[in-house]
């Protein structure tokens, strides 16, 4: 293009970076164009991705971080979510889900804004997180984490904007083919499956070219989980004659003698072993189209496709409320850190539960964009974008079967109590081993009935519109080199609809009792291959239990089928939220001492429209006086309501970059941000249980009336390239919330609509009994709401080294390496009403203290071998679970690659993620004892989540190692 702007030494490194960057963007071994005037540093491979990211990073005008094709293609990385946790502050975050994203900084993955193409990207999700999962890496050219904002970047972003970027046909001199073909094995299913991917690039011209690429991606994934539900602070007593229905008896586990009296312990409601198999077909591709009719204009075209279809089947084995009597219980004693726990306990009057489960789960995604920039004359640049993204995801032929004990009752003989004992695996870990019994054996298809079918649909539908005009005005003076100033709108509606349906004994066409062994094969239907957790789980974790055809159940108790008139939509669980935004920004860029002194500074504007349906309802129980009078016959009455909010936000920010010396760089940036609030929480409307008269009622509260998130955020780098290929750097980054949403539980009375007076009335109890039950004639309604109010702040610091080892001799002048540190320390206040709260004080969920990768890298002409090892320390996972907290263990996985060129243009592959074996733990510990220290019960955890036990297992998720092997030819 013909605008001339004063050359600077930050614009030469742009120049550099940019020359870098298309080498590596026109794929490997292909000649790139360069711009005239501008060092080429002819590097490939494994090298070639590191040095261009690094040059990238250099030229940046703010704090940020880069990975190039070539980096992302020859890594073990399978997806993009996988590919960000290389970069120093960034997370991958599962937390035992399938999907995959990332948390910045310690903000979580809805807080940041993730664009493809310039085009933000729509969620498959409740909330604004994007799963990453659903992307195939090698369709991009480029990823851009930008850490430091400026005020012509769009607001939405509290940790970083990423940016990923899809090649550029006019960055090829030449037409570039890329066929790779691809096996996958997964240990743990033990199976391979296949992968096909195609890139390419055709121009037509010099000022005309097309790029595309297409995928197609199977993986058979296996997850084994260990799983509890709802731990709670209960009294165990010994009490009654052993061996007798009111016998109850607590054991010290130290010392094996009984405990007399009361003993107060943390003891689970729930123990769960399920197994996950999902078959998971990945296809999709992406379309550019480039035209720059001349040097002053140029367009782009973009559009990307992706769907994913996942076949899942789940199965799982479980005992639960076992602290009824009689019973035996195993204690461990606490002391003044931990608390009395439950560790063994022996039941007879067990509940017991196999559930069979499947469902197809579809994902449709698609992005597509258009920009034009045009220089009017050597001053003026304009540019124009619009975007649409959508994600649809549908949930189909759902049904979950819960095959429950046919004997029931007390159980006063012990020789048939049920029983939970934990013990350590292999890896230190306790986890349960079940004692199956005559009440419930997961693997007896004889004492086992069909207590419940379940089948459920659901639709999450989410759309963004977007448009962008911007335009920037060059000076010509020594101070301020341009003014940059533009506008933007867009609309993005969220819709999720439900449909459920329960089907109790009550409601099956066969009346007749149906037990697990009248469904064909179910004695020998079990899908777990006699495995389960094996090198996890101590010896007497169940490792089969049945699951008996889920086909063959439905047929037995609907001979006639199941109609589409049973599947009534729930609107208790429907919502639709519109968000409109419109801003606008002024952003002036300056330099001082010739050029050495770079940055901009400048404010952006944000309006945010919120418009929210929904509907409230309250389920009442059956039976009720009123249960008549409900208008749609069911036991829940329900309305339509619709809310309506709005906000503005003015965002200064500025930016200074200090080129010391031609190596070394200092930047500095302060700006306020701002993030909008989970698009589930401001849904409208509530959701009341009231359960039964004598029980508090439940209820969630929606509020479309939340502010966002704002922050003062400052951060500070310095950065020695102190050669070609290397850099030592230091980043230091502070943020300061002055918004911050939390959620409150609070006691409210609530109007019946149907009586017009409060909602359980318990003055109209029959019984004197039953008005002596409740503390108030009119019962307090416990609501739970996300609010505004809360305050937090996270600091932290980020190191980086990099270097290629040219300087060595011999066969160790192919090494290198990059490491990366990021500490980051963190409090939020989560009740600022209370400051007394337990729960204050503690870090942000999903935030390690420390995190690192280390990659080191041996390459010649020929070969290139890479070993990666990424770790990150504790997180709190789970801010508030009943009286405890979540929190995920420190986990470190090594994964390796190789690369051969067997020739110029057919180069072998090898990857294997997760050679350690190792596998996401998280542990429960208990965070408000409920004034109960007096008993043995204890807070177990503050801000330092390394000080804590991780005695109590909350959960363990294992996927396995995978295996790549594949070839890709280039021509």
């Amino acid at each position: 293009m013909s605008q001339q702007f004063k050359k600077s030494q930050i614009a030469t490194l742009v120049g550099m970076a940019l020359s870098a960057s298309i080498s590596a963007n026109a794929l490997a071994y292909e000649e790139a164009s360069v711009a005239e005037d501008v060092e080429v540093i002819e590097v490939t491979g494994v090298r070639s991705s590191l040095t261009s990211a690094l040059n990238a990073k250099k030229a940046a005008d703010t704090i940020s971080d880069s990975i190039i094709a070539e980096e992302i293609g020859k890594s073990s990385d399978e997806n993009i979510a996988q590919a960000l946790s290389r970069i120093s502050g960034v997370s991958l975050d599962r937390d035992g889900g399938d999907n995959q994203t990332v948390t910045v900084r310690g903000i979580q993955a809805a807080l940041n804004d993730v664009k493809l193409n310039g085009v933000s990207m729509t969620s498959n999700t409740d909330d604004q997180a994007v799963d990453l999962s659903l992307f195939s890496a090698d369709v991009l050219s480029r990823i851009d984490v930008v850490k430091s904002p400026s005020a012509n970047q769009e607001e939405g972003s509290l940790g970083a904007a990423i940016n990923l970027q899809t090649r550029a046909p006019l960055s090829s001199k030449k037409n570039v083919n890329v066929f790779t073909v691809e096996a996958r094995h997964n240990d743990l299913r033990e199976d391979t499956t296949p992968r096909f991917a195609y890139t390419g690039i055709y121009n037509l011209n010099e000022s005309m070219g097309f790029a595309g690429s297409l995928f197609y991606d199977e993986k058979n994934v296996r997850k084994e989980e260990f799983n509890i539900f709802n731990s709670n602070i209960r009294k165990f007593s010994t009490a009654g004659t052993a061996g007798t229905n009111g016998s109850k008896t607590v054991i010290n586990a130290d010392t094996l003698e009984v405990i007399p009296g009361d003993t107060w312990a943390v003891s689970p409601n729930f123990h769960l072993n399920r197994l996950n198999l999902d078959d998971k077909v990945k296809k999709g591709g992406t379309l550019t189209f480039q035209y720059r009719p001349n040097e002053d204009t140029d367009f782009r075209f973009d559009t990307s496709y992706s769907r994913q279809e996942i076949d899942h089947e789940q199965t799982h084995t479980r005992m639960h409320n076992m602290h009824r009597n009689p019973y035996e219980v195993m204690v461990e004693l606490g002391d003044e850190d931990s608390s009395n726990r439950v560790v063994g306990i022996r039941s007879g009057h067990v509940g017991g539960l196999n559930q069979s489960g499947r469902w197809l789960n579809t994902t449709d995604t698609l992005v597509v964009g258009a920009q034009i920039e045009h220089a009017i004359n050597d001053d003026w640049m304009v540019s124009g974008r619009v975007g649409y993204s959508a994600s649809d995801q549908e949930f189909t032929d759902g049904f979950r079967m819960n095959w429950v004990p046919d004997i029931g009752g007390k159980q006063s003989d012990p020789d048939t109590w049920c029983g939970v004992d934990w013990e350590n695996g292999p890896e230190g870990d306790s986890i349960p081993e079940f004692s199956f019994c005559n009440v419930y054996d997961g693997n007896d298809p004889t004492t086992m009935k069909l207590g419940q079918i379940r089948s459920d649909r659901r639709d999450v539908d989410d759309s963004k519109s977007s448009i962008y005009l911007d335009a920037s005005r060059a000076f010509d003076n020594d101070y301020i080199t341009s003014v940059e100033f533009g506008v933007k709108y867009t609309d993005r509606t969220k819709e999720v609809r439900n449909e459920e349906v329960f089907f109790g004994t009550s409601a099956f066409e066969n009346e007749n009792k149906i037990m697990a062994s009248d469904i064909p094969g179910a004695a020998d239907s079990s899908i777990t291959g006699g495995e389960f957790l094996d090198g996890i789980a101590p010896a007497g974790t169940p490792t089969d239990w049945i699951f008996p055809d889920i086909d063959a159940t439905v047929a037995l108790a609907f001979p006639n089928g199941l109609s589409d008139d049973l599947f009534v939509p729930n609107p208790l669980k429907a919502w639709e939220v519109d968000e409109k935004t419109y801003g606008a920004y002024v952003q002036a860029n300056f330099e001082l001492l010739g050029g050495d002194i770079t940055g901009n500074f400048g404010v952006r504007y944000a309006n945010t429209e919120v418009e929210a349906n929904g509907h409230s309802g309250i389920r009442f129980p059956q039976g009720v006086y009123f249960y008549d009078d409900i208008p749609d016959g069911t036991d829940t009455y329900k309305y339509p309501v619709h809310d309506e909010h709005d906000y503005d936000n003015w965002l200064p920010s500025v930016t200074v970059n200090w080129v010391i010396e031609d190596d070394l760089i200092l930047r500095a940036s302060a700006a306020k941000v701002m993030a909008r609030p989970n698009i589930n929480s401001v849904r409208s409307g509530f959701d009341i249980k009231a359960n039964n008269t004598e029980e508090v009622p439940q209820g969630n509260e929606f509020n479309t009336a939340l502010e966002p998130f704002e922050a003062n955020q400052f951060d500070v780098s310095i950065e020695w390239y102190f050669q070609e290929g290397a850099l030592l750097s230091a980043a230091a980054f502070y943020k300061d919330f002055t918004s911050f949403t939390y959620k409150t539980s609070t006691a409210q009375q609530v109007q019946n609509p149907l009586t017009n007076t409060c909602l359980v009335d318990r003055s109209v109890h029959e019984t004197e009994a039953e008005k002596l039950a409740a503390t108030t004639p009119c019962a307090d309604v416990d609501i739970k709401q996300t609010v505004n109010g809360g305050s937090a702040d996270i600091q932290g610091l980020e190191l980086a080294y990099q270097q290629n080892y040219t300087f060595l001799p011999g066969l160790f002048s192919h090494l290198g390496s990059s490491i990366n540190y990021t500490y980051a320390d963190s409090e939020a206040i989560v009740n600022p009403d209370d400051a007394s709260d337990p729960f204050n004080g503690l870090p942000f969920k999903n935030t390690s203290e420390h995190s690192s990768n280390v990659t080191v890298f041996w390459e010649d002409e020929k070969l290139s071998l890479r070993l990666a090892y990424a770790y990150r320390s504790e997180a709190l996972s789970s801010t508030t679970n009943k009286d405890s907290s979540v929190i995920r263990d420190a986990r470190g996985t090594l994964d390796f690659t190789a690369n051969y060129a067997i020739t110029k243009q057919l180069k072998v592959s090898f990857s294997a993620l997760n050679l350690t074996n190792s596998y996401d733990k998280f542990y429960e510990v208990l965070t408000n004892p409920q004034g109960h220290e007096a008993d043995g019960i204890v807070a177990e955890v503050g801000n330092d989540l390394s000080d804590t036990s991780d005695k109590r297992t909350h959960s363990v998720f294992d996927y396995g190692s995978d295996f790549r092997l594949s070839l890709r030819y280039s021509f």
